[in-house]
């Protein structure tokens, strides 16, 4: 059964190995260790039976805003709502605290995961012309909570 609970620091090294097999961005191991500490509420993991297949990565850039850094399935696992999980859990802790909205980045060329965070009514605010390292677009998608 998956469960999405708060990523531990025993958690880093699956979740780099998911993050660097997944994503084009690079997130040394550390760092992902970092913003874990920072907000513990914002680093989230999805597993089953143990293991770790989802995470989801959120700072709080301002008291009034969360911002998501990433979110990533590993491909076997995608399509089953734990993308859905990860982020409703999310969105739970950030009306908890009195957040006013959430944003993220998200590349131009990837139409499934813009499609998915508008179900959970982001919307796009912004086009951030070159913004990832290959020189790619993304649009800044936000959300008020």
């Amino acid at each position: 059964m998956i469960s999405i609970r708060k990523a531990r620091e025993a958690d880093i090294p699956a979740v780099h190995n998911i993050v660097s097999e997944n994503l084009k961005e690079e997130y040394e191991p550390n760092m992902l260790a970092q913003f874990a500490q920072a907000w513990p509420e914002g680093s989230l993991v999805a597993e089953d039976m143990g293991k770790v297949f989802g995470y989801l990565l959120a700072v709080l850039p301002s008291p009034y805003e969360a911002r998501v850094l990433l979110l990533v399935v590993v491909p076997s696992q995608r399509n089953r709502g734990t993308g859905a999980m990860m982020l409703a859990s999310l969105l739970n802790q950030c009306a908890l605290i009195g957040l006013k909205s959430i944003s993220l980045e998200v590349r131009v060329s990837n139409p499934g995961a813009i499609r998915f965070y508008a179900k959970f009514g982001f919307g796009v605010n912004a086009i951030l012309k070159k913004y990832y390292r290959d020189g790619e677009d993304a649009y800044l998608m936000r959300k008020v909570v």
